[in-house]
């Protein structure tokens, strides 16, 4: 398969005027920062250019378009602008549609930018149920599914699978695999016993509502840890 560069949880730039979004994590506690998908993407000119020193160019390009790119990127996007605080107005439908086709840009112009270095096997995760995630419904009395943030996953997914399509027509010897990790988590969530588990909606390490806060292993802020993490 070759070396596999991994472009993973990677996030965009703030170009509808929001907050700035695509951080490694949703809030920063433990003193980790974003790492932005431009910088990612430097990093592996950097690796290429190192290659290249080691290996020669033939043995480089050779190794790049066997190698396969893994690509997960959208969920910190969407889950900083579809969960509006306190006083916070809603995306309207139509911002979404924009929301979503600007990560598609993005992250279209980085396939190409990976291809065009070399890359041509490529595998791309969908974006998963967020809005059933422990950090959406955090808020006490917050039982069910946030409808905004879910609704931005659906339409990302929704519109990727074109995207790839469209990509594998204009770009000669351009292979991918997309996984549904959006069914696959649900399935997880709602169904835990049916895979093994006994909790499926809670997170294991954290507090708040269904621990999810964000504060595992902060112990200034405390937090809770459950008893077998397996389950």
């Amino acid at each position: 398969m070759g070396r596999c560069h991994k472009l993973t949880v990677s996030g965009q730039r703030d170009e509808l005027k929001i907050q700035p979004i695509g951080q490694t994590r949703p809030v920063i506690i433990s003193g980790r920062f974003p790492i932005f998908l431009k910088l990612q993407l430097s990093y592996f000119e950097h690796v290429k250019k190192k290659l290249q020193q080691q290996e020669g160019r033939k043995k480089t390009q050779e190794l790049l378009s066997k190698a396969v790119y893994l690509l997960s990127m959208g969920g910190n996007d969407y889950m900083k602008v579809g969960n509006p605080k306190p006083g916070e107005v809603p995306l309207t439908d139509s911002e979404k549609k924009e929301y979503v086709t600007i990560v598609l840009g993005n992250i279209t112009s980085t396939v190409k930018k990976v291809y065009a270095m070399g890359g041509r096997k490529f595998l791309f995760q969908a974006v998963g149920p967020l809005g059933c995630m422990p950090a959406t419904r955090v808020s006490p009395g917050a039982e069910g599914c946030s409808h905004e943030v879910m609704s931005l996953a659906k339409m990302h997914n929704t519109a990727m699978s074109n995207v790839l399509r469209k990509l594998e027509k204009t770009l000669p010897g351009f292979k991918y695999s997309l996984f549904d990790y959006f069914s696959t988590l649900a399935s997880i969530t709602n169904y835990a016993p049916k895979y093994g588990f006994k909790e499926g909606q809670a997170a294991c390490c954290s507090s708040g509502h269904f621990n999810g806060a964000f504060t595992c292993a902060n112990t200034t802020a405390g937090f809770n840890l459950c008893h077998d993490p397996t389950k």
